[in-house]
C-alpha cells in the first residue's frame, strides 16, 4: 500500500496520504489532494485539516458538568444531542431557535470541511475548538471521533456522554 508518512507530536498521532486506489478515488470524488489522510491512533480517515486541530482536541480541557455526544456520523446524535440541549436548559424554545451547531457544535467542524462547498460557511463560524472553550457551562459537545482522538480528559473528569458506537445497534 503506497502513502507517505506524516508525523506531529510523535508520541500522539502519525498522518498519512492515501496513496492507492481508494485514495485517488476519494481524490477525485472531493475534487482535492489530498482529500483525505490515514489518521493514528484512531485508524479512521479525516480531512487534511486535522493536522492542524488533533493536538488541539487532544488537549482539549473538559469539565464534568459538560455534555457530550459521541457517535458515528448519521446515527441520530443530532437529534438526540437537540433533546439533551432542550431538557439541560429547561425547555427553552426562544434559544433553541439559535442555530444548532453554535449551541451544540461539532468538535472537530473546523478540520472536518473537504472541500468548499460548506467551508466558506464553517470560516465564518470560526474555530470550533475555541468557540467550544468560550461557551458558557455547561457545554452541550458533539463528536464523531473516534475514541483515541476525542480529549484525554474525557477519560478523567468523567463528563456526561453518550457514545452511539455501534452501527448495528443505530435506528435513525
Amino acid at each position: 500500500m503506497g502513502y507517505k508518512r506524516y508525523e506531529v507530536a510523535k508520541e500522539s498521532f502519525v498522518f498519512s496520504t492515501v496513496e492507492d486506489e481508494k485514495g485517488e478515488k476519494l481524490d477525485e470524488m472531493f475534487g482535492v489532494k489530498p482529500s483525505f489522510l490515514r489518521v493514528l491512533p484512531g485508524r479512521c480517515l479525516l480531512p487534511p485539516k486535522i493536522v492542524f486541530y488533533a493536538q488541539k482536541i487532544r488537549d482539549f480541557t473538559v469539565y464534568e458538568d459538560d455534555v457530550w455526544m459521541v457517535s458515528h456520523p448519521r446515527t441520530g446524535s443530532h437529534w438526540a444531542q437537540e433533546m439533551a440541549w432542550c431538557i439541560g436548559h429547561d425547555f427553552d424554545y426562544e434559544n433553541a431557535r439559535t442555530l444548532f451547531i453554535v449551541r451544540s457544535p461539532l468538535l472537530e467542524g473546523s478540520a472536518v470541511m473537504v472541500n468548499g462547498n460548506y467551508d466558506e460557511w464553517f470560516t465564518k463560524l470560526g474555530d470550533s475548538v475555541e468557540n467550544i472553550i468560550k461557551m458558557p457551562r455547561p457545554r452541550y459537545i458533539k463528536s464523531h471521533l473516534p475514541w483515541d482522538l476525542l480529549p484525554r480528559q474525557l477519560r478523567e473528569k468523567k463528563p456526561k456522554v453518550k457514545i452511539q458506537h455501534e452501527m448495528e445497534k443505530c435506528n435513525v
